[in-house]
């Protein structure tokens, strides 16, 4: 029967260890797909190897290693190798954490590694200690771990404005905030402006009990209003003729006329429509998914919610709405390195003439640029 808390020490590897155990070495590297590693490999003198890497001990029985070396922005794991009989006591995740942390101790930007394509258990492994997919090579899949990393959070509003996805394209994970309270006065989270022949009009979702102090996921949609087919209706008339109307509107009008009681469902329905179609890829968090944060308002619950997400920058609107939740100080002491967006719009091709007018809906940079749009939000 296992151990149940076996007493595992970490040391750093030397050139001695390696003499010593080599044999281990080699038959521990055979549960790795198509090994070739000798000895030779093992003690090829990688940037700051001896320094970055380690072995596992349980008494004085090496039960496992990681070979790391440095390169000008990241750290690298060459190996890492757990004996098969030690595989459930977390030595693979204590190696790589401690790599993590050597990174950032050396202000790198990430961990990288290679990880056989075929292998989803060492894939799912690596992904939930926070690794990324970042390429492919024959038969391997090249992944990171970035050590900085900046999470964004704002209110899931309704079709946003092209502001709103460069927030989320300059993130690495966008929060949704979506359990603090819904506005009773007017507010993006159910309405935004599009161009039309009449120049801009505000496209709204009708809502119920807006006045009564809810948040944005308990709040409810008035489908008793037809409201979609109305507003679809002045959305084909303003970019029925857009270069790129066909390409997206079977699609978008499939969603915006599906039956959503929540109004966040919507809204983030429609964002991930859009986030798809401008190819950004980014992870999207509900802010009332996050344990630590529920029950908390204001500063407390923003810095929660970066700290339950290993946050390293914090990217911030810069107005006073913003701001007035931001003790620059508390951030400082967090850990947590404010960066304020900065983002102008640029002018993109728009029907109906006149001057070109910013900060509409996503759907009019959709509609009229199409695949490059991506290149109006960065």
């Amino acid at each position: 029967m296992p151990e149940s808390n076996p007493v595992i020490d970490i040391r750093p590897l030397t050139s001695e260890i390696v003499h010593s155990n080599v044999a281990l070495f080699i038959e521990m590297s055979k549960q790795l797909k198509g090994d070739y590693w000798v000895l030779d490999h093992y003690l090829t003198e990688y940037n700051r190897k001896w320094e970055l890497s380690s072995v596992a001990y349980r008494g004085e029985t090496l039960i496992g290693f990681c070979i790391v070396s440095e390169k000008p922005e990241s750290l690298h794991v060459h190996r890492i190798v757990v004996d098969k009989t030690c595989q459930n006591y977390g030595i693979g995740k204590t190696l790589i954490k401690k790599t993590i942390e050597d990174a950032r101790h050396l202000k790198k930007n990430g961990v990288t590694l290679k990880a056989e394509a075929d292998n989803d258990k060492t894939i799912g492994f690596y992904n939930h200690l926070g690794f990324e997919i970042t390429g492919t090579q024959p038969d391997l899949v090249l992944m990171k771990y970035r050590t900085a990393k900046c999470i964004a959070i704002h209110q899931p509003n309704f079709i946003p404005w092209v502001g709103y996805f460069n927030k989320i394209n300059k993130s690495d994970v966008f929060v949704l905030f979506d359990d603090v309270q819904f506005p009773r006065a007017k507010t993006f989270g159910n309405r935004v402006e599009i161009k039309t022949n009449n120049g801009a009009v505000w496209l709204t979702v009708p809502v119920t009990h807006r006045g009564e102090l809810n948040n944005f996921n308990e709040i409810e949609i008035d489908n008793n209003q037809n409201w979609a087919a109305k507003s679809l209706k002045t959305i084909k008339l303003a970019y029925q003729k857009a270069a790129h109307f066909n390409d997206y509107w079977e699609e978008f009008a499939a969603l915006y006329t599906t039956k959503y009681q929540q109004l966040t469902d919507l809204n983030i329905a429609l964002m991930r429509f859009a986030l798809e179609k401008t190819g950004i890829d980014k992870p999207l968090v509900r802010s009332s998914e996050i344990a630590a944060a529920q029950g908390l308002g204001g500063e407390e619950k923003i810095l929660t919610i970066l700290k339950s997400l290993d946050a390293t920058i914090y990217l911030s609107g810069k107005g006073a709405g913003s701001k007035r939740y931001i003790n620059e100080a508390n951030f400082d002491k967090a850990g947590i390195q404010l960066m304020w967006q900065s983002y102008e719009a640029k002018p993109y091709r728009q029907l109906w003439g006149g001057d070109f007018v910013p900060n509409l809906s996503i759907i009019d940079l959709l509609f009229n640029e199409g695949p490059k749009s991506i290149d109006f939000i960065k």
